[in-house]
């Protein structure tokens, strides 16, 4: 009896390494990258509090899906690439509070639901990596170790 469970044992270590080997090789290519995706979503860790009031934290991993920026409605989560001085480049993970002409197209008006204040700038369409589907809690934590032994 204390062979087999000895065996159960091995085979479910083996199992979690091996499932941790594959998931670091695909959090390094997929993760953060706004230029890389897998089959049509994008992950990111969330970097701060600005939406913990209704919907994920800092730490969490957030996965979003491409998306035509022409469908997106108000209240919907959207990740985008930041033109904001203080943060240009980031990706910005906020919630649609209004969308707004300008011009031939229209911008959305963001915010953060912990502070419930305006982004500082609209969001344009191009800006637009994708729609929240949903978050992993914490992963981004355990995502942002493993990155310390890849540098």
């Amino acid at each position: 009896m204390s062979k087999k469970i000895k065996s159960i044992f091995e085979w479910v270590l083996i199992g979690i390494a091996i499932f941790i080997v594959i998931f670091t090789a695909i959090s390094v290519a997929f993760v953060d990258q706004n230029d890389r995706s897998l089959f049509g979503l994008r992950a990111y860790i969330c970097m701060s509090d600005s939406m913990k009031a209704t919907d994920f934290a800092s730490g969490d991993l957030i996965v979003v899906a491409k998306v035509d920026p022409t469908k997106l409605e108000q209240g919907d989560i959207i990740a985008y690439v930041s033109q904001d001085p203080s943060s240009a480049g980031k990706t910005i993970t906020h919630k649609i509070r209004n969308i707004k002409k300008a011009g031939a197209e229209s911008v959305f008006v963001t915010y953060g639901t912990t502070t419930g204040r305006n982004d500082e700038l609209p969001v344009t369409y191009y800006q637009v990596a994708g729609k929240f589907l949903f978050y992993i809690p914490a992963v981004g934590n355990f995502l942002m170790f493993l990155s310390f032994f890849n540098m």
